[in-house]
């Protein structure tokens, strides 16, 4: 249940910090593609890792809750946090990526 979580919150904040950081993996990507797609400029600010981090502490809560048998705050902590999370990344995070799925000319 909260593996998951986990791992979503962790992507959460790796992706702003890859995105500012996208010259670091230019060595290791070898299609003249997808070197195209990142070249494009992209801001990435450093408040777009704040949903990751509050994800990752609403899933610490959650374990917590559930090893001290308080399921049902467990589940409520879960759907809710989920949903702000959804709910911002569905906002700031499309206009980003978007930028990187358009096609180079």
């Amino acid at each position: 249940m909260c593996c998951w979580g986990i791992v979503i919150s962790s992507v959460l904040i790796t992706l702003p910090l890859v995105g500012r950081n996208i010259d670091e993996f230019f060595p290791i990507i070898n299609n003249d593609f997808v070197r195209g797609c990142l070249l494009v400029p992209v801001d990435w600010p450093l408040w777009l890792l704040l949903p990751g981090l509050f994800y990752l502490l609403a899933m610490l809560l959650v374990v917590g809750f559930v090893f001290k048998g308080h399921i049902g705050k467990a589940v409520l902590t879960l759907f809710i946090s989920t949903t702000l999370v959804i709910d911002v990344g569905a906002v700031f995070l499309p206009e980003n990526l978007s930028v990187y799925l358009k096609v180079p000319r």
